[in-house]
C-alpha cells in the first residue's frame, strides 16, 4: 500500500488547480471552498514531502516536482476514466472532445443526429477553441480528442482524417457582376490566402484587392452572402448556405485540405470516442 492511494482526492484537487491555473476554479469545479484546496495540497505535500507550488508575492507557482507529480496524475485520471468507461461501456460513457466554432455550425450537427441514433445513451460534451487552444487542452488531458483542418502542424498527435474538401471562392447568387468586389479573407497567415494571392498576381498583373481580413470563416461567409465580397472559406461552411451562395473563379483558388480527429500520441483511447469518430466514415 502507498501512503498516495489514500489521498486520491486531494491529487484530484491539486491537479485542477494546475489544470485550470487557478485555486478557485478547482474548488467551483469540485463544489468545495477554495480553503478546502489549500487544505487538500498542504496535506498532498506532507504525504510527498515535498513543496508543489512555490508562493510568491501575488502569485503561487509550481514546481518541478509538483509539474512531475501533474503529468504522472493526468496518466492516472485518463487511466482511471478508461476503467470507468469500459465499465459503463454498455451504459453509453461519455466523450469530450473540442473544434472550431466554423466546424461546429457546419458539420458537426449532421454527426450529433448519428451519434443520437447510433450511440443513444453516449454523454457528447465538447468545447469550442482555437487550435492553439485545442492542441494545449489535448496535452492537458482536458478533452479526449480534437478536430482540426490540417492547416498546423499535426505531427505531435495520432490523426485520423474524418473530413476532406477544397478552400473555393464564394459570392452570393444575387451579385451579378463581381467585378468590382473586394476579398474577404482570414486574418491569420495562410497558405490557402497566400496561394489565391499569387494566382490573382500571376492572372491579372496586380495585387489581390483584399477588402477585408476576419478571423471567422462563418463571419466571412455571412458577409459574403450578404454581398459585400467574395469570400475565401472551406467548401463545409458553405454546404448550408447552397441555395444563397455560388463559387466563382475556380481557377484562381481550390486548395484542399483534411480535417482530422487529433489524439494524444502513445496514448490508450477512450473507446467510446473512437467509436463517435467512426460514425465520420458512415
Amino acid at each position: 500500500m502507498t501512503k498516495l492511494q489514500y489521498s486520491l482526492v486531494n491529487l484530484k484537487y491539486f491537479f485542477d488547480v494546475v489544470k485550470t491555473g487557478s485555486f478557485g476554479e478547482s474548488a467551483k469545479h469540485n463544489h468545495v471552498s477554495q480553503s478546502a484546496i489549500s487544505q487538500a495540497i498542504g496535506k498532498l505535500e506532507e504525504t510527498l514531502q515535498c513543496q508543489l507550488f512555490s508562493h510568491q508575492p501575488g502569485r503561487c507557482k509550481i514546481t518541478e516536482k509538483g509539474m512531475r507529480l501533474f503529468e504522472e496524475a493526468r496518466e492516472l485520471f485518463q487511466q482511471l476514466q478508461r476503467i470507468e468507461n469500459c465499465i459503463t461501456e454498455q451504459e453509453g460513457g461519455s466523450i469530450t472532445f473540442a473544434c472550431t466554432h466554423s466546424f461546429a455550425v457546419g458539420i458537426l450537427p449532421e454527426y450529433l443526429k448519428r451519434a443520437s441514433k447510433s450511440l443513444p445513451a453516449l454523454k457528447i460534451n465538447f468545447r469550442l477553441g482555437h487550435y492553439q487552444d485545442i492542441k494545449e487542452w489535448l496535452k492537458k488531458g482536458i478533452i479526449d480528442f480534437g478536430i482540426l483542418i490540417d492547416n498546423d502542424d499535426l505531427s505531435l498527435f495520432d490523426c485520423q482524417k474524418i473530413d476532406q474538401g477544397h478552400f473555393r471562392l464564394y459570392a452570393a447568387k444575387q451579385c451579378k457582376d463581381i467585378s468590382s468586389l473586394g476579398f474577404l479573407l482570414d486574418s491569420d497567415e495562410r497558405k490557402e490566402s497566400n496561394f489565391l494571392k499569387h494566382c490573382y498576381q500571376k492572372k491579372y498583373k496586380k495585387e489581390l484587392p483584399v477588402k477585408m481580413e476576419i478571423s471567422s470563416w462563418e463571419v466571412i461567409a455571412n458577409l459574403t452572402e450578404a454581398g459585400l465580397g467574395v469570400g475565401l472559406f472551406p467548401d463545409y461552411v458553405a454546404r448550408k448556405r447552397k441555395s444563397k451562395l455560388k463559387i466563382v473563379l475556380p481557377e484562381l483558388s481550390s486548395t484542399p485540405y483534411a480535417i482530422y480527429a487529433i489524439f494524444k500520441k502513445n496514448t490508450l483511447q477512450n473507446p467510446n470516442a473512437l467509436k463517435f469518430c467512426e460514425l465520420f466514415h458512415k
